[in-house]
């Protein structure tokens, strides 16, 4: 996934992008109806005003993350070990199956205590880091 954001907060580290699809397991300790998969990102300082693009590799994403952190790396309080995409463990990772069934996007901020703000231009699927094969959507 490709977005396109403008910070005014670039030190805050909490950042997270979510997406939501028919049938994506759901994590430990969730409340929701549906699953979805998890990623974390970081944003780069920038000139006020100027938009940066961020890529995020689909490989990236867990349905697996913590209701805590929202990281895939960490325990709970419970005790319960949550797992990120890696072969090991590739039931957590999205397949083709539910990257064909995207039906929302997130953006989060958790974990991380301190002021955020980020605008949001767009959120592309992409299999390059390039602008030019996207789809935005």
């Amino acid at each position: 996934l490709l977005i396109a954001v403008r910070p005014t907060t670039p030190d805050y580290k909490g950042f997270r992008l979510s997406f939501g699809t028919v049938g994506a397991p759901r994590h430990h300790g969730g409340h929701e109806k549906e699953g979805s998969f998890k990623s974390g990102f970081t944003v780069g300082g920038s000139t006020p005003g100027q938009w940066q693009s961020i890529f995020l590799k689909f490989s990236d994403f867990s349905a697996d993350w913590s209701d805590y952190t929202g990281e895939c790396t960490t325990k709970d309080p419970d005790g319960f070990q949550h797992k990120c995409c890696t072969k090991a463990s590739s039931e957590v990772c999205p397949n083709e199956k539910y990257l064909k069934g995207i039906i929302s996007f997130n953006i989060w901020a958790e974990g991380v205590e301190g002021d955020f703000e980020l605008d949001i231009k767009e959120i592309a699927a992409t299999t390059t880091t390039e602008s030019s094969s996207m789809m935005v959507v």
